[in-house]
């Protein structure tokens, strides 16, 4: 990647255990926690998406960090913030909710 993506301080973005790892099938992680509990921006960007017309994914968020780097949290149970809104890291962007699975 070129020099502003390893500049990225990323924040982890919720308290709870990692249940399900980033690889080449799956590109994100899974973290299990309590419904309702803080989702906060992983780093700082521009919500370029915020809503539930994503089968699969429940209520998404994708924030854009830079030209190519992106972030994205689904199964929201409420999302905070609107599209096209900035976001500063550690801002809380959503409450956590529920995937189809039981945690």
């Amino acid at each position: 990647g070129s020099g502003e993506e390893s500049k990225i301080d990323w924040l982890w973005p919720t308290e709870g255990a990692k249940t399900s790892s980033f690889s080449s099938k799956k590109k994100g992680i899974e973290i299990a926690g309590t419904s309702g509990q803080p989702i906060l921006a992983a780093a700082s960007g521009k919500v370029m998406y915020a809503g539930a017309g994503i089968r699969g994914y429940g209520n998404l968020l994708i924030i854009k960090h830079t030209g190519n780097l992106l972030s994205v949290y689904a199964h929201n149970k409420t999302i905070l913030i609107k599209e096209g809104q900035m976001v500063t890291r550690g801002q809380k962007i959503a409450e956590m909710g529920k995937s189809d699975s039981s945690t």
